[in-house]
């Protein structure tokens, strides 16, 4: 026997976009089987699938296409396929119009956010997940077969860490910026069907993390923010350096309202990790409010 079927992750889409900037992608039926072993036995005489719970997690560098998408609460993002492509043996890729590509199927799924990090120099990334859903009809994952690829691949979202700014302050030498959203979901086991048909985001709980060697920022630790926090991701221009300050292509995320810590001091830079609690202001609005296509925005709220 020799090898002859080998795939590449190609990328995934939605209703309305295809993203190809994948760093990783991990596709898992969560499979939960009951095997019986009998009073006094050693061995087992049954066994039987008792329910599964498909997902794909993944992190992309299309901060900007994902945030547009799914927000910070989730969305229902349509169908979600799955494409890997094949791999040519003494060469590099099938061509993608041919019918040797796999694909994978979900018709019903909660797509959400989790995390966003991004560092000095260093690509942004957006971490999420896609809970699939049996419809009814339909199984919540489908193993499609073979088929031609489709989905135009592109490379030009790129995103750094910029600047971040208290009360219009900025805090110098910023960097590792994780912003978790600790979403927290509602997913009811199915009494009938052995996978899920509905969920839900309860709630989200996030805070903010990055490191500095702005000593001066212990100033803040243990008060509240009250004239914002403003975080920026810089958006690379291709083939040159970076969009200007003014262009509206940048990321900005404004905290209103919540309370900075400053946790711990290490390496031989002394850098200080910054953690920040953010609120809703109003009991409405995001506890963090995200300005897709943005200018680089630094100035206190007033």
């Amino acid at each position: 026997m020799t090898v002859s079927k080998v795939f590449v992750l190609h990328g995934f889409s939605t209703d309305t976009n295809f993203y190809s900037q994948l760093e990783s992608s991990s596709l898992n039926n969560n499979i939960e089987t009951m095997t019986v072993t009998p009073s006094g036995h050693t061995i087992p005489v049954f066994t039987a699938e008792n329910g599964r719970r498909p997902e794909m997690q993944f992190t992309t560098h299309q901060v900007r296409t994902a945030l547009a998408e799914l927000g910070l609460l989730g969305a229902d993002a349509g169908t979600i396929v799955l494409r890997l492509r094949k791999v040519a043996n003494k060469g590099s890729r099938v061509a993608a119009a041919t019918t040797e590509h796999i694909t994978y199927t979900a018709n019903c799924a909660l797509s959400y956010a989790m995390t966003i990090a991004a560092g000095a120099k260093k690509q942004a990334t957006i971490s999420g997940r896609h809970a699939f859903l049996n419809d009814g009809t339909n199984a919540a994952l489908i193993y499609s077969g073979t088929a031609a690829q489709s989905g135009a691949s592109t490379g030009g979202e790129n995103f750094i860490l910029g600047p971040i700014a208290h009360n219009g302050t900025f805090i110098n030498g910023t960097d590792n910026l994780s912003i978790d959203l600790g979403p927290e979901l509602i997913e009811p086991e199915e009494e009938i069907l052995n996978e899920p048909t509905f969920a839900a985001i309860d709630r989200i709980v996030p805070t903010i993390s990055f490191d500095t060697l702005d000593a001066d920022v212990w100033a803040l630790d243990g008060t509240a923010i009250t004239n914002g926090l403003k975080l920026n991701l810089i958006r690379k221009r291709p083939d040159l350096d970076r969009f200007a300050d003014a262009d509206a292509q940048h990321i900005l995320f404004t905290v209103a309202k919540g309370r900075i810590e400053c946790e711990s001091v290490s390496g031989n830079k002394s850098l200080t990790k910054v953690k920040i609690h953010a609120v809703s202001p109003d009991g409405t609005a995001s506890p963090i409010a995200v300005t897709l296509d943005s200018a680089i925005d630094t100035a206190a709220i007033v």
